[in-house]
């Protein structure tokens, strides 16, 4: 009787050990999994890929690497991806990347006044009329930039086209003053 005890509980811890490795292989290779994400979800951003770093992340539920995304990059690689994309004609996803530089770029940069006249583009062009007047107006205050002039000349044209006429004449006359 001693022996079929002991035996029980021999073959009673046996089992409580295969179940504590079972289940501590299980875990690791969810790490693994894991960490297998996490290592493709570096690559693309190192590689520069961000659109798709942000959709696999949200996709594979990277929650840890969200940090990521507020991390501020260089002003030019969101610039250029803007313009990708709204020569591409994805003006929404253009809009974005246009604002996300304009939130890195100092305002005394001169590409500052480019930026400003792509995003009012895009808006435009995705009928976001009113959030391209705002944009817009803000190139009254760099008029001797090429770009501003292009701008202050659409938004006359965005106002017109909405009905803004006195507003439309108030900037034309600006710009003839300069």
């Amino acid at each position: 009787m001693n022996r079929e005890k002991f035996f029980l509980v021999l073959m009673s811890i046996f089992a409580i050990l295969f179940v504590i490795a079972f289940l501590n292989n299980r875990a690791m290779e969810s790490s693994l999994a894991e960490y297998q994400k996490m290592i493709r979800a570096y690559e693309l951003y190192t590689n520069g890929y961000y659109e798709d770093f942000f959709h696999y992340i949200e996709q594979n539920n990277l929650q840890n690497l969200t940090y990521l995304k507020s991390l501020k990059r260089n002003y030019s690689e969101f610039y250029i991806e803007g313009l990708k994309k709204c020569v591409s004609g994805d003006y929404e996803v253009a809009i974005d990347y246009f604002k996300e530089s304009l939130g890195n770029v100092e305002i005394s940069n001169p590409l500052y006044t480019e930026i400003l006249y792509y995003l009012g583009l895009s808006m435009i062009n995705a009928e976001k009329y009113q959030e391209a007047e705002i944009t817009l107006e803000r190139l009254l205050d760099f008029k001797d930039s090429i770009y501003a002039q292009k701008g202050l000349r659409l938004l006359i044209k965005l106002y017109t086209k909405t009905g803004n006429l006195d507003r439309a004449k108030e900037i034309e006359k600006l710009m003839e003053v300069e």
